[in-house]
């Protein structure tokens, strides 16, 4: 059984215009706004059934699932976990549990992922992984904060992250996994160790950074930023970064923040696409038109850091020549640099400032750790 509704008439709250299929009792009875602002849906729900959320800008077929719910035999409730809503449809699809419906094409059963207690996911096609090494879903905040790395620096104060790998992002079945973040430095020794997926760091990297046209993976971090305050005084946010040299298109940076949000049902609208460098932002001006039609909230580095002018990742002393750096130049280990632009890796120097700002487990900070290296923006 499907049942429809235009996602224009939630956006504004006039009436609500609903199509359904042949069967009856599972109506949609009203639709609210959760307290973050998402759009939520009410409908009877018996026990031997579970229902599958979809968004379709157009009218013109499902598009990936978003969210999933079992009954209980009372009202259920879907959110969509877009956190700007546009015009368009959501579609909820209502199935039998002994249907063995395999919605994300894994080879399991929506059922069998739903009984797994948090580990499997049934919207998500990515094999599981040991949970000490990562996870596929993230449910609620304590999963969230087993799998961070935390920081205390001037400036960030409890900031948190968690990194993440989408592999296959170029096809129509892509796998998100979220990495123990305390346990895996790096993207690349992640799915090495943990998924298994890539055995030569060169070929990780070909397939994941700096290009577009060969992009078959995306890499990133969740960041948990818990004094931010929006403009209604709600405090705490997550932003999707990626690696600021990485000129990451729209089109993949929807899929991560679709996946990501998916994946992360008790964040109720706080999550946001961070562009955080001058070639993130520059990708987004020219897209931009793309990002207006789309569900993906971003914010900026003036709004998210407000008037914060300096942060010290890593503290210590050092004494050298204070070099500007705003290309290729050589730069020696009796040099403090000060960096227009993050680079992609960086040799051993003095001391670094950044223009942009940093978060604590990019590499260029993990690299000033392991050199000792005092590391500020």
């Amino acid at each position: 059984m499907t049942t429809l509704i235009n996602k224009k008439a939630l956006v504004f709250f006039p009436l609500i215009f609903l199509i359904s299929d042949k069967g009856e009792g599972n109506e949609i009875l009203h639709a609210s706004r959760s307290p973050g602002g998402l759009v939520q849906l009410h409908f009877p729900l018996s026990s031997d059934e579970y229902a599958v959320l979809h968004r379709d800008d157009e009218l013109t077929g499902i598009k990936r699932a978003i969210n999933i719910v079992r009954g209980n035999g009372k009202i259920a409730i879907l959110r969509d976990p877009a956190p700007i809503p546009k015009n368009g449809f959501l579609r909820i699809q209502i199935h039998k549990n002994f249907q063995q419906i395999d919605t994300d094409g894994d080879g399991l059963s929506d059922l069998t992922e739903m009984n797994s207690q948090g580990l499997m996911n049934p919207l998500n096609p990515a094999p599981v992984i040991g949970s000490s090494m990562g996870r596929i879903n993230i449910p609620d905040k304590q999963t969230y904060e087993s799998l961070s790395h935390r920081d205390n620096f001037p400036g960030s104060a409890n900031i948190s992250e968690v990194k993440f790998v989408i592999y296959d992002i170029h096809t129509q079945s892509p796998k998100l996994y979220f990495a123990n973040s305390s346990r895996y430095q790096y993207h690349y020794t992640f799915s090495r160790d943990a998924v298994n997926r890539y055995s030569s760091n060169s070929l990780f990297n070909s397939h994941t950074y700096f290009t577009n046209s060969r992009r078959r993976n995306a890499a990133g971090s969740i960041i948990y930023h818990p004094n931010y305050m929006n403009p209604s005084g709600q405090t705490g946010i997550y932003t999707v970064e990626f690696w600021p040299s990485d000129p990451v298109a729209f089109r993949f940076v929807e899929t991560s923040f679709e996946m990501i949000a998916s994946s992360m049902p008790f964040l109720d609208g706080q999550i946001a696409y961070h562009p955080s460098s001058e070639t993130q932002k520059s990708l987004y001006q020219s897209e931009i038109n793309q990002y207006k039609k789309s569900h993906i909230a971003v914010i900026d580095s003036e709004d998210l850091f407000g008037n914060s002018t300096y942060s010290a990742l890593n503290t210590g002393e050092c004494f050298g020549t204070l070099r500007l750096i705003t290309g290729t130049q050589t730069m020696s280990s009796r040099d403090i640099v000060i960096l227009r632009n993050i680079p992609n890796d960086i040799t051993h120097v003095a001391g670094i400032i950044t223009e942009q700002n940093q978060t604590p487990l990019s590499h260029i900070n993990l690299k000033a750790k392991q050199n000792g290296t005092p590391n500020a923006y």
